[in-house]
Parts: C-alpha cells; structure tokens; sequence
C-alpha cells in the first residue's frame, strides 16, 4: 500500500529558511507549479514543435474566417443564433418583428465579436511563432523542471533573505534550502538531480557576467 502523501509545513519552512512565516504561500505556490511542469513538461514538446503547433492555429484561424465568409449572410447569422427570416414577415405582429430585429442586431453583434477575435488570433498567431527563436545545437528542447525551480526558489531567496543565493549546500546555505523544498512532496526530486540543477544555475550565471 502506498502511503500518504503528506505536503510539507511550509508555514515552519518559510520561518526557518527565510525568517518570515508569511513566504509560506509563496513557497507553497512555487512547488505547485514545479510539481505541475515537472509532470507536464515533456508534452509541450521543443520549442520547434510548438512554433509548428501555433502556424497550424493562425492558418487554421484563417480558413474558418474563409469558410464563414463564403457562407450567405443569413445562414451565418443563424449560425450565431438568428433563425432564417419568416418567408411571410407580413404576418407578424409589431412586437414579434421588434423581437426579430433585435435577433438580428445581437447576432450581428456575436459575428463581428467572433471575426474580430479570429482575426485577432491570426495576427497573434503569425507575430508569436515569429519569437521563438531556432534552438542552438546540443541545447535542451524545454526546460528542465528543477532548474526551473532553482530559478523560481531564487527569486524567492532574494524576495526575503538579505544574502544573495549561492551554490553552498552548508546548513543554511541556498543550496540545502532548494534541496529541502524540491526534495520534499509535491515534488519530490532526486538530491543529486537538485545538486547539479544548483551548480549548473550559478554557473550558467557567472558565464552571463
């Protein structure tokens, strides 16, 4: 039988790593999102991959715009909730045909909200997939998760302690306080793994200098 997962007392960590007991929701919100990426992260695929994925939404965006347009005007507007007119407009009462034209005039509305957002998407589509810029050869396709974290842990290091994060894994080093939090559920990652995610950040951070 498994045992229980039994989360952290982030409340005594935020005190005893940071010395103030109210960065326990931000702890508490970074191994959450930690957790979730280090979970997730292998189905966002590379950076190629999702450059691919956002071309096939703008073009895909494109052709219902095309599809809608080429429709009649009455049929689309019963698309967007309007029923096709009563052949015999005649016979309706002043109220009915007041209801009727407001019909028209919100499913108007709809249809100009929804082209204006595809239209909005095709554009977004085209600039974003423009961003992601080629991986360099031998590079990583996503980020590593606990890498990730020691970013994130670091940023909340420097939000609360007046020594800045660095690679000592003594006692009360920023090493050990990633170690601690990674290492404990919901996370749950390997030490070793930390340790190198540790070294690798403040490496990578005095190549930048």
């Amino acid at each position: 039988m498994l045992k229980p997962q039994i989360d952290p007392d982030y409340a005594a960590l935020a005190q005893t790593w940071l010395n103030d007991v109210t960065a326990a929701p931000a702890l508490i919100q970074a191994t959450r999102e930690i957790a979730r990426y280090s979970r997730d992260h292998g189905e966002y695929g590379s950076p190629a991959q999702r450059r691919n994925k956002i071309i096939a939404i703008g073009k895909a965006a494109a052709r219902l715009r095309k599809h809608l347009l080429e429709i009649d005007p009455t049929t689309r507007l019963a698309l967007f909730g309007k029923s096709p007119p009563d052949e015999n407009i005649e016979s309706l009462s002043e109220a009915e045909r007041m209801v009727s034209a407001a019909a028209t005039r919100a499913a108007l509305d709809d249809q100009d909200r929804f082209l204006s957002i595809v239209d909005s998407m095709i554009t977004r589509a085209e600039a974003f997939s423009a961003t992601i810029a080629p991986q360099s050869a031998g590079a990583p396709e996503t980020p590593d998760p606990i890498a990730f974290g020691v970013e994130w842990l670091a940023t909340i290091w420097r939000r609360y302690r007046h020594d800045p994060p660095d690679s000592s894994f003594k006692w009360d080093g920023f090493g050990t306080f990633v170690e601690t939090i990674l290492g404990a559920p919901p996370v749950g990652a390997d030490a070793a793994k930390i340790r190198t995610a540790v070294r690798y950040h403040f490496a990578a951070s005095t190549e930048w200098r």
